[in-house]
């Protein structure tokens, strides 16, 4: 039997069994009805679908739906229209929990310490992640800076607070004039959080001295994932030491080439939750109680005149000097006591001698030698010794003799062990360079009482 045959017979014999079946009036258009209703949850179902996985992916960039006919306002910071990054970002409840907890802490309080007049658009998980310290966020939002022209990005960290183990902002902008993106959190501030740019990230957790008393620090360059890079220290240094610089090169050992950040401490450190961290005194705290009365500085001379003369203030000179030469910190605020010792050398070369104390670290002493032209030949530092009798006794290279001082004080040398005692000018003095000892004598109430014999080492 051909294929047409079947076909005819086929229609034929359904005609025959439907002959008999009456239908109700307005049957067929309820079938196409009713097809048009299945057709249009079809769409929206599949609608319903599609909003649900934008929404997931929306809240991670922190995406907002607006009326086609107001499109959204452009952003300066284009990180804030990237996908939310780090092992963590298809975590959505994480990403909730960031957001809320940013949105918890930009209080008004929080907002006019910041100097924030307004905050535009919802806060941007930009990065979610593992560390050390359990997990952490980086959250981003635009905002309106009182006095600044133009939309800024506020950056902060979400992460547990070990004071009290909840989840909150720990670490976000202070200060106009550095929108920070290095963060500490952790126990002890132990961990560095930092958001990178295009530039290479170096990082030194912490300083030391070389014998002179130059500052030598160690940098790595910050391995970098998904646009942030974390660290943690390990060790005793803590976490005032560390030090971040952006640069096209590594920076040299003892001093930062390129552009210093500033690394912002947790919250509950910087609020006084914890002790662990080294609070700021008062700029006079910690250093010798030498000064000069009213605005006058004091300033004892010893040996020569200078030649050629130093400038009536030394102290920008020398603050120059300490800095070129590697005897100052970088990123670290330094103060200069109120005293200086200034005189020149028996081959023609000028010396100055100050104290200068860097935040929280103890003082110390430090000496610029001047070449017979002028020019700074030499740097170098030692720490305080604020329970010395003598606390300023330095050896002047080449056989230049010995810088001493003692405020108030009366000042003797001797060249040997139990010989005679010469006298020379109180307060400070240029000694020969076989000098072993020198009697301190109190005159005042700055030097100890009676006296004392100290020898002569360094």
């Amino acid at each position: 039997m051909s294929d047409a045959m079947d076909t005819k017979e086929l229609a034929a014999a359904l005609r025959g069994a439907t002959e008999a079946v009456d239908t109700r009036s307005g049957f067929i258009g309820d079938v196409l009805n009713g097809a048009r209703r299945r057709q249009v949850r079809r769409r929206n179902g599949a609608a319903l679908v599609i909003a649900a996985v934008v929404g997931v992916a929306g809240f991670g960039v922190g995406a907002t739906f607006r009326n086609l006919s107001n499109p959204p306002v452009e952003v300066a910071d284009s990180r804030l229209l990237e996908p939310t990054k780090g092992d963590l970002a298809g975590d959505r409840e994480r990403l909730e929990v960031a957001a809320t907890a940013w949105q918890d802490a930009t209080t008004t309080s929080w907002k006019y310490d910041r100097a924030v007049g307004e905050l535009r658009g919802k806060p941007h998980v930009y990065w979610a992640g593992t560390t050390q310290e359990g997990p952490a966020a980086v959250v981003m939002q635009e905002a309106k800076i009182t006095d600044t022209p133009g939309w800024r990005t506020l950056i902060g960290l979400v992460a547990t607070d070990p004071a009290d183990g909840k989840t909150k902002v720990v670490g976000s902008p202070m200060a106009l004039r550095d929108l920070a993106d290095a963060f500490q959190f952790g126990p002890n501030d132990r961990t560095l959080l930092v958001v990178t740019r295009d530039t290479p990230v170096f990082v030194s957790v912490g300083v030391s001295w070389s014998p002179d008393g130059l500052v030598v620090r160690q940098w790595e360059r910050l391995t970098v994932t998904d646009g942030v890079g974390v660290l943690t220290r390990h060790g005793g240094t803590g976490p005032n030491e560390v030090r971040l610089v952006t640069s096209a090169g590594s920076p040299t050992v003892t001093k930062a080439a390129g552009e210093l950040y500033p690394v912002v401490a947790s919250a509950y450190v910087a609020s006084g939750g914890r002790t662990d961290r080294p609070t700021t005194s008062s700029p006079s705290t910690g250093l010798l109680p030498w000064e000069g009365t009213g605005n006058r500085r004091l300033q004892m001379e010893i040996g020569a005149p200078p030649e050629p003369p130093l400038p009536a203030d030394v102290v920008p000179s020398v603050v120059s000097a300490l800095k070129s030469g590697g005897v100052l910190d970088v990123g670290t605020a330094s103060t200069i006591a109120n005293w200086s010792v200034v005189g020149g050398l028996p081959d023609g070369r000028s010396v100055v001698v100050v104290e200068f104390k860097e935040e929280a670290r103890p003082s110390r002493i430090a000496v610029v030698l001047y070449g017979a032209d002028g020019k700074v030949e030499r740097t170098s530092s030692k720490p305080t010794d604020l329970t010395s009798a003598l606390p300023v006794m330095i050896r002047m290279p080449d056989g230049q003799g010995w810088v001493v001082a003692a405020w108030r004080a009366t000042l003797k040398y001797r060249t040997e062990v139990g010989g005679a005692w010469q006298t020379v000018s109180d307060n400070a003095a240029l000694l020969p360079d076989d000098a072993v000892q020198v009697e301190v004598g109190g005159v005042g109430q700055v030097a100890p009482a009676g006296h004392q014999v100290v020898d002569l080492v360094g």
